[in-house]
């Protein structure tokens, strides 16, 4: 798998989401026993990282084109031997 630091740090972004999202659901499921409400804010934090792992937007057009022509420029020499 190879990332590179704008996809690492979108990643820490979704995740750092995700967890907002995750210890409240955790806090409803299982101190306060709502069923509904924590699972469906689990259900939300793991759509949150799904989505942001899967589904590529307009923005990360510039990112892509810009992940390539990094790649094209500091390309490893070749060792012919």
């Amino acid at each position: 798998m190879d990332t590179g630091i704008l996809d690492m740090v979108q990643r820490v972004g979704a995740v750092a989401l995700a967890l907002t999202i995750a210890l409240p659901g955790l806090d409803f499921l299982l101190l306060r026993g709502d069923l509904f409400v924590g699972g469906g804010l689990l259900a939300l934090a793991a759509l949150v990282m799904i989505v942001s792992e899967y589904v590529r937007s307009p923005s990360d057009v510039p990112t892509s084109t810009a992940q390539r022509v990094v790649a094209a420029i500091a390309k490893e020499p070749d060792d012919e031997e």
